[in-house]
């Protein structure tokens, strides 16, 4: 959804630009150089590792005035938890000085009788960061999408922090697939913890696999006689440690099984080398939030999440 951002020395005049002038287009006519350039400047994140000139290969719609990209939505579906349906997620950014153009109306437009040409039920779902939410609220609102919940991103610096001893019964192994049981317990512990909550994606044993097999993410089983208790999923980024999700088997709830992955954690990212470690945690898990305090993590920002269903999408 809109951003803000510093535009000094930005070569767009498109302030007040007649909408008979912007056209939409998929977003795989995009040069990979024009995607990347246009990120850069709204959100200062850089995007590298592929061909400049090759397109764009991913789902979306982009918005140009005169030949300038102004606005673009990227969006991808996957397997929800709620059965027979699939999430849309999708990011919305459009340039500050078209804000009042109804470009994100437009875009969002596409994207909508997009997701309605699908077999099944579909959710689309939209995260905005409290501190952006105002305009792109009021957008979302308009669309027909009504906010869920938020997520709290909670974060610990690890700098000078010296590891605290587990409770031995307690170990933390490092897994990287090979074994059906495990993975069949992993996928298993997913599905009991998030099968309450609004809008969460399933792991399926392609995707366990994928994340398996990628270099940058962990999967950490915590065990207790042999039994596997729960496990973290950790994605290595900028020197820090994020953690993905975090889940005790309902059995071993009370049991310290939380506190004692936590500090195991910790404990693998000091020996690790990384000086952060962050979390999203749903405002309403109120359990992990004492988790995450109790254990010396901060909340540093507040994400709204928005969701728009279609009961019966491709009818």
């Amino acid at each position: 959804m809109p951003l803000s951002s510093e535009h000094a020395g930005h070569p767009s005049n498109a302030v007040g630009v007649a909408r008979d002038h912007i056209t939409i287009a998929r977003a795989d006519t995009l040069k990979f150089s024009e995607l990347a350039g246009f990120l850069a400047r709204h959100m200062g994140k850089q995007v590298s590792g592929r061909d400049p000139n090759a397109s764009y290969p991913g789902l979306g719609f982009v918005a140009k005035a005169d030949g300038e990209l102004i606005g673009i939505a990227l969006f991808y579906f996957i397997p929800s938890t709620e059965p027979g349906e699939d999430l849309c997620y999708l990011t919305i950014f459009v340039d500050p000085l078209c804000r009042r153009c109804g470009v994100g109306r437009r875009l969002m437009d596409e994207v909508l009788d997009f997701a309605k040409q699908r077999d099944g039920k579909v959710a689309v779902v939209v995260n905005l960061p409290e501190a952006d939410a105002e305009a792109g609220a009021l957008l979302l609102s308009r669309c027909g999408f009504a906010e869920i919940d938020s997520e709290l991103r909670y974060e610990r610096n690890l700098v000078g922090v010296q590891p605290r001893a587990p409770d031995p019964s307690f170990s933390l192994h490092e897994y990287r697939g090979g074994d059906p049981l495990l993975d069949r317990g992993i996928l298993d512990l997913h599905r009991r913890a998030y099968r309450s909550h609004p809008c969460v994606a399933k792991i399926t044993d392609d995707l366990l696999a994928l994340r398996l097999a990628n270099p940058d993410c962990n999967y950490e089983l915590m065990f207790t006689a042999g039994k596997l208790v729960g496990y973290a999923s950790l994605w290595r980024e900028k020197g820090g440690c994020y953690i993905d999700s975090l889940l005790i088997a309902q059995r071993y709830w009370g049991s310290g099984a939380s506190d004692n992955l936590v500090i195991l954690l910790e404990g693998m990212a000091i020996k690790r080398g990384f000086t952060t470690a962050w979390a999203m945690c749903r405002s309403s898990n109120r359990p992990i939030i004492r988790l995450m305090d109790s254990h010396g993590f901060r909340s540093v920002q507040t994400t709204r999440r928005f969701c728009k269903r279609f009961c019966d999408a491709g009818a």
